[in-house]
């Protein structure tokens, strides 16, 4: 079994945002310079405040700790966490993933009672801790509250408009990210030395297959599929990641197909549709349900492939199978990857809500922008970066 998403490397990679399969602007055609400027890699210039789905129950043997956190990941004060506490880091349990370049406050669950709770990191403090009664999983929160400044921006940018745009909605791309390192970073091929340019670039080398975390998956997929072994303990993790990372690539080509054929902003016959206030729905006429998405009142839902997956109809359905079928995906596939994830729809459009800016300028004479957005779980706040600072840009990166 052999995928065909990646040829060599990751500048290979068509499904990350701003390839050519995978483009950022709705319309290429489209006048924008974005803002300019950039953000920094200080804990300061970028925060983040997770919004819990539940509160505390208030009863209950795990604890819910509220905690702020600074220069390290959550996996870092999970473990500062654990030994202060004295429980096994497995058993500490979290919502999300956050930045470690940030400042950041999340929700864990610890099993333990309130007092027990400590940090033995001062960059991890403990804000407040309540009892109970489950543990946490991942996906229980709302979103995530941003406050990000975006430093020495082009004080001649059309940036009301350069707003405006940004609330319209972006293509609700997984970011680079969601697909780890590269495998070739980690473990390079036996004697496999990847061409440069000048630059240090590598340059792609179709004879030489350098994995990436999609390739590795239809490698998992081949081993586990056509038969009933299972992933040892060791194993897991990593065949989850590569399976996700799959997973996430095939919805970043679903949206590409959509932007290049311009129904990036339309709804066809057979769409997954979600009304805003809740409440799924198969469209069958497209004209009023267009005009209901651009009037903010419902949304698309693109695939993430699983077996239960909730099917699209009609012509949806049909570009759906058309894109698996493009990309070698097979039965066989679906069946293995059935094991580790159900499959599930994601909106088409990332729109920050309350979205809000200031100007901020210093002694210098630079103009800095800082900008505020909420952000559903699962959605990156590098997207609307990326977008808002240079739309065309091939890769956003914090300095």
């Amino acid at each position: 079994m052999q995928g065909l998403l990646t040829e060599a490397h990751p500048s290979a990679r068509p499904y990350l945002p701003g390839s050519e399969l995978c483009p950022r602007l709705f319309d290429q055609s489209y006048q924008t310079q974005g803002v300019g400027g950039k953000v920094s890699i200080k804990a300061e210039d970028f925060m983040v405040h997770e919004i819990p789905k539940y509160l505390p129950s208030q009863e209950g043997e795990h604890c819910m700790v509220h905690i702020i956190k600074s220069e390290r990941n959550t996996e870092e004060a999970v473990k500062a966490i654990a030994e202060a506490t004295g429980v096994l880091s497995k058993d500490i349990a979290y919502a999300g993933r956050k930045d470690k370049h940030a400042l950041t406050t999340q929700w864990l669950s610890v099993p333990c009672s309130v007092d027990q709770v400590k940090s033995n990191d001062d960059q991890v403090r403990i804000l407040s801790a309540y009892p109970h009664k489950q543990k946490m999983r991942l996906g229980h929160n709302l979103g995530n509250l941003f406050s990000i400044l975006i430093s020495d921006i082009n004080p001649n940018c059309l940036l009301d408009k350069e707003i405006e745009r940004i609330k319209q909605g972006l293509p609700n791309y997984f970011a680079e990210q969601r697909f780890g390192n590269a495998w070739y970073e980690k473990r390079p091929e036996e004697g496999y030395q990847p061409p440069q340019a000048e630059d240090g670039t590598i340059l792609q080398d179709p004879n030489n297959r350098a994995r990436d975390n999609v390739d590795r998956a239809f490698m998992f997929l081949e081993r586990f599929a056509e038969s009933k072994r299972r992933p040892n303990t060791k194993q897991k993790r990593d065949v989850k990641l590569a399976l996700s990372a799959l997973q996430s690539s095939l919805f970043n080509l679903w949206i590409g197909e959509r932007i290049q054929d311009q129904l990036i902003n339309r709804v066809i016959e057979g769409d997954v549709c979600r009304k805003v206030e809740g409440g799924t729905f198969y469209s069958t006429d497209p004209d009023i349900d267009t005009q209901r998405l651009q009037n903010g009142e419902i949304m698309v839902l693109g695939p993430m492939l699983g077996p239960k997956l909730f099917p699209a109809q009609g012509l949806a359905k049909a570009r759906e199978e058309a894109l698996y079928n493009k990309w070698g995906i097979t039965d066989q596939m679906r069946t293995g990857l059935g094991k580790f994830w159900r499959g599930d729809r994601r909106p088409l459009l990332l729109k920050p809500q309350a979205l809000h800016h200031c100007i901020e300028r210093t002694s210098a004479g630079q103009t800095n922008l800082r900008v505020s957005f909420v952000l559903p779980s699962g959605s990156f706040a590098t997207a609307i970066l990326a977008a808002l600072i240079d739309p065309k840009m091939e890769r956003f990166e914090r300095i």
